[in-house]
């Protein structure tokens, strides 16, 4: 059995949710022979104030209180891995990165850019899920100022929650494309009429983002952060399948940006490594192919 350890998803309030351990440590007492894996896919908050520093306690209790029913902790960042491996000592840890929840449709790009009503001539540029904090919103109104500097307006196609925050944000520099509540069809149809995708996380593109991660299952020129969880998978492929800049360049994100819009070949090179990237390393066939073998030690062990 595998369970997505994201506690927010199950209805906690701020990621607590009293229950979750439980229902896990249920399942173990009524069937000995299941192997649980769990996958830490949210565990830690930042302390900045003392109310936080209560809650990262609870969160903390409650990662270790889930750890014990598992026979195996999956993280999806690297730099994870030791931090995870102290609440189930004893126990293995493995690395497994997310893969896209947006599978690729067949659609003609050009036919659903002139249904979206983004014009030929100019440049789209992609967001999904939810919108970055401060400096990240920063950079993505850095790059929509240097393409407008050259007297083109870009589209932004936006698929998440944020659609008040990105109106306010957004809409007032560059046209502005929302949608929520897209089936998984229609998210793929306006990943694929983007010519650039922004990632511009706080804490650095990682492979536990599924949003960067249907980026590159549609191929699409990404143009991302280097941060505190960024790994060395992603940051060899700096160049080749995406562009990376310091999470506080701003400007060199937007500089970055403009030069995959005014560039055709760089872009279409990006494109076609970033769908090799996801097949070779990201796709779910290889997820799964190192859940099985993990299954499969367990068993034998």
């Amino acid at each position: 059995m595998v369970v997505q350890y994201c506690p927010t998803a199950y209805g906690g309030r701020r990621g607590v949710n009293p229950y979750l351990h439980r229902m896990i440590g249920r399942v173990r007492r009524r069937s000995t022979r299941t192997r649980i894996a769990l996958v830490v896919h949210e565990s830690f908050v930042e302390i900045s104030n003392a109310r936080r520093l209560v809650l990262q306690a609870t969160l903390y209790y409650q990662l270790l209180a889930s750890s014990r029913h598992a026979n195996l902790l999956v993280v999806p960042v690297k730099a994870w891995m030791s931090t995870v491996g102290r609440f189930a000592p004893g126990k293995r840890v493995i690395y497994a990165p997310v893969g896209s929840n947006i599978p690729l449709a067949k659609c003609n790009r050009d036919q659903v850019r002139v249904e979206l009503g983004i014009p030929s001539s100019e440049p789209a540029l992609g967001l999904l899920g939810r919108l970055p904090e401060a400096t990240g919103m920063e950079a993505i109104l850095a790059a929509i100022r240097r393409i407008r500097e050259c007297g083109r307006v870009p589209t932004v196609v936006y698929v998440g929650p944020d659609t008040s925050r990105a109106e306010a944000c957004i809409g007032q520099s560059a046209r502005l494309l929302t949608g929520s509540n897209l089936d998984r069809v229609e998210v793929s149809r306006r990943l694929q009429v983007c010519d650039v995708y922004l990632a511009p996380f706080d804490e650095g593109v990682s492979t536990r983002r599924t949003s960067l991660m249907a980026a590159l299952c549609h191929g699409l020129p990404i143009v991302g952060t280097r941060g505190s969880i960024t790994d060395a998978t992603l940051l060899s492929e700096d160049g080749s399948s995406l562009l990376l800049v310091d999470r506080t360049d701003v400007h060199g994100f937007a500089a970055s940006v403009y030069a995959l819009v005014t560039d055709s070949p760089k872009a279409l090179r990006l494109s076609l490594n970033a769908r090799r990237l996801y097949e070779d390393m990201y796709s779910w066939q290889q997820v799964s192919r190192l859940f099985r073998t993990e299954f499969m030690r367990n068993r034998t062990n």
